[in-house]
Parts: structure tokens; C-alpha cells; sequence
């Protein structure tokens, strides 16, 4: 008998949640951001969302420590305005970027008043393989710099590639 060596690779996945009451799960996140706690009831009750400090492009990014297979972005948006919608990018070195698919569900307000927010969650489970950094990115296009915020953002990871 000849025995031969065999390496064996083990894939755990895993899920990233990040509740965005603080950056500590942040990757990167732009110098004009901050967490806003303010009016949480007409927001769905969410407590800590992320927002701009100035209405600039400003971005955030996730790091996994195994390739990402999906991903799901809750968001808010203040009726005021018009929705402007964020893009999202997926990177297997953190320096280039490529657009990622996703899909929008728009839930809407909390209660039918034009005080309450709009939840619109982004999401997609078409990710390309091999791609470990989630960029979103604040375009600059809303008059109020705290207008969209994201609630909370969900990563899974761990594709297995044997």
C-alpha cells in the first residue's frame, strides 16, 4: 500500500451583523460619519443608525474573514426627499472594487405619516467568489446630510469551495 498525504480544508461559515450602534465591526468607515440615536420611534424603533455628518459621498467597509455569499443592508429614508439609492461594491483585496447586484424591497413607513421614515432593505446572494470587502458607498445626491442612515448591516460568509 502507498499512503499519500491529504490536505484537508475546513470551511466554517459565518455571519456578520453589525447593529450599527458603534464602528467597532467597521472595516473603514469615511471621517464624516457618525451613529445617530435620535428619533428612534419614527424609525422603527432603531436606536443606532449610521448617517453623514455633511452631505459629501462618503463610504463604509466590511472585512470577512472567508468570501462572502450574501448580503443584507436595512436602510432608512427620510420622506422629505426624494430616495437616493446606495451603491455597493465587493473587493477580494480592498483596493479594487467591483459593483455588486442587489435587490430592493422597499417596505416603507413604519406608520402612514410623513414624520415616519421609509425602511428599504438592499440585498443579494449573487456574489461573485472570492470576494472578502463590502464597500457601500453615501452618494451625494440628498439635500440633509443625515438623510439616508443605515440601521444595520448582515454579511454571510464561509463559501465552500471544495
Amino acid at each position: 500500500y502507498e499512503w499519500k498525504s491529504v490536505k484537508a480544508v475546513v470551511v466554517i461559515p459565518g455571519k456578520l451583523i453589525d447593529e450599527l450602534n458603534s464602528f467597532t465591526l467597521l472595516y473603514k468607515n469615511g471621517t464624516d460619519m457618525k451613529i445617530d440615536t435620535a428619533n428612534s420611534d419614527k424609525i422603527y424603533g432603531d436606536s443606532g443608525r449610521l448617517t453623514r455628518r455633511t452631505s459629501t459621498e462618503e463610504e463604509i467597509v466590511y472585512r470577512t474573514p472567508l468570501e462572502m455569499t450574501s448580503y443584507q443592508i436595512t436602510s432608512y429614508f427620510w420622506q422629505g426627499e426624494p430616495t437616493v439609492e446606495f451603491s455597493v461594491y465587493g473587493s477580494a483585496d480592498g483596493i479594487t472594487y467591483q459593483p455588486l447586484s442587489m435587490e430592493k424591497i422597499n417596505v416603507g413607513p413604519q406608520l402612514p405619516d410623513s414624520t415616519y421614515w421609509s425602511k428599504i432593505i438592499y440585498q443579494s446572494s449573487s456574489i461573485p467568489s472570492g470576494l472578502t470587502y463590502l464597500k457601500i458607498v453615501f452618494l451625494n445626491t440628498s439635500v440633509n446630510p443625515w438623510n439616508p442612515q443605515i440601521g444595520k448591516v448582515e454579511i454571510d460568509f464561509g463559501r465552500n469551495t471544495n
